[in-house]
């Protein structure tokens, strides 16, 4: 089991321009074509986005920054981190992006890898835990609704989930303290990959599905709330007019 201690780093932010910026093309609602460009789109932007954008009071969101960690594996491993950075979203591969306006639905999937970065409690030393072959899934439900003349997406409980196809962990500074500990503690989290892994997801995800929920409104915290929150903060500043071409 993971916890997440003080959640995630959270900075709201105001968009206060109405036009996308330009590395962001634009898509037409009533293209056949409609979610190829927007896959396109989606690609050349994602890199750009988790840099930040000063003009748009966007602040950098990878590394994704999570105050502490909790991490139990069975009953025989326990340990906390601390100062945990994760990256790698920027890189990923975007493999899907899917409006469906007949059914008021969206689908999206990412795949990469993640690294995280982070000091465990066992020596204060460095963890790292690197998760390869990552795939994301965002979906929503929406809603369009009329705010001063101009329509939105307001997108409905939306989730964010993602699995790992294998990984690895090091905490490399275990065996110059102590050889035997170091090595044992790194030979059971990689003989063990899959629970470890499953107790990752399910403390990373919450931090990755609460960033793009808050990019709509305000940029949030970590993956699932990176992607959801970039989401979230276009969604809201941006009205369908800004987003769509005719």
């Amino acid at each position: 089991m993971i916890l997440l201690r003080n959640s995630l780093f959270f900075a709201a932010v105001t968009i206060c321009v109405s036009e996308l910026p330009n590395y962001i093309p634009r898509c037409s609602r009533t293209d056949p074509k409609l979610n190829v460009c927007a896959l396109q789109s989606t690609r050349k932007a994602l890199p750009r986005l988790v840099r930040g954008d000063k003009e748009y009071n966007l602040p950098r969101v990878e590394p994704i920054k999570v105050p502490e960690l909790s991490l139990q594996v069975g009953n025989s491993f326990k340990m906390k981190m601390k100062q945990v950075q994760i990256s790698g979203i920027g890189n990923s591969d975007v493999q899907k992006v899917r409006f469906d306006f007949d059914n008021n639905h969206f689908n999206g999937n990412i795949y990469g890898f993640l690294r995280s970065k982070s000091k465990h409690s066992i020596t204060q030393g460095f963890a790292n835990i690197t998760m390869i072959r990552v795939n994301f899934t965002y979906d929503f439900d929406f809603n369009i609704v009329r705010k001063e003349s101009q329509e939105y997406i307001e997108p409905l409980k939306p989730t964010v989930t993602f699995k790992s196809g294998s990984g690895y962990v090091d905490f490399g500074d275990l065996i110059s303290a102590d050889s035997a500990l170091g090595q044992q503690v790194n030979q059971f989290l990689n003989d063990n990959w899959e629970e470890a892994e499953n107790e990752l997801r399910s403390g990373i995800a919450p931090a990755i599905g609460e960033i793009i929920s808050e990019l709509r409104s305000g940029i949030a915290p970590a993956i699932g709330e990176i992607i959801s929150s970039i989401v979230r903060q276009y969604l809201t500043k941006f009205s369908m007019t800004d987003m769509f071409l005719p």
